[in-house]
């Protein structure tokens, strides 16, 4: 009998031997695995990383440049309008004999008999029952400056 219980225990340490090797091994696989496993997400998080800042600069550079062109398009605009307000001041500084040519030259073309003719702004308003024309420098420069605005840019800036 006492043969028969050692050879059970022989049996069972063996047994026991072996399923801690197969453990031990199925152990060592899975730590391995993770390793590997966790080696694949570093690679994976570093290139998202890598292509999440090549795209923030890519952005940002784009930001850069909008805001540039947004500046530089302003500073152009405030030029051009130096020119038209210069224009204006120019107008407006003209002598008296000079300014009423300019006045009777504007009657002369837009005006009717029965207008009433007020001088406002180096120019005219012309008014009657039915309209009221603003002839003055500011509405002239105005209505000029949309007609040949890009003109006038590509005279200045080409």
């Amino acid at each position: 009998m006492e043969n028969i219980v050692n050879k059970i225990l022989e049996e069972a340490k063996a047994e026991a031997k072996e399923m801690l090797a197969k453990a031990e091994t199925s152990s060592k696989k899975q730590i391995s695995n993770a390793k590997i496993e966790i080696e694949e997400n570093k690679e994976s998080l570093v290139e998202q990383a890598r292509a999440k800042a090549e795209r923030d600069a890519r952005q940002n550079e784009m930001q850069a440049k909008t805001i540039a062109a947004r500046k530089q398009s302003n500073d152009k605009q405030e030029i051009v309008s130096a020119v038209f307000n210069d224009a204006k001041a120019k107008i407006l500084a003209m002598s008296a004999s000079e300014r009423k040519k300019l006045v009777d030259g504007l009657i002369k073309k837009h005006g009717r008999k029965d207008d009433k003719i007020t001088e406002h702004d180096g120019g005219v308003i012309l008014e009657n029952k039915d309209y009221v024309l603003s002839l003055t420098v500011s509405d002239l420069l105005e209505h000029l400056r949309q007609e040949i605005e890009l003109e006038v840019v590509g005279i200045l800036f080409s």
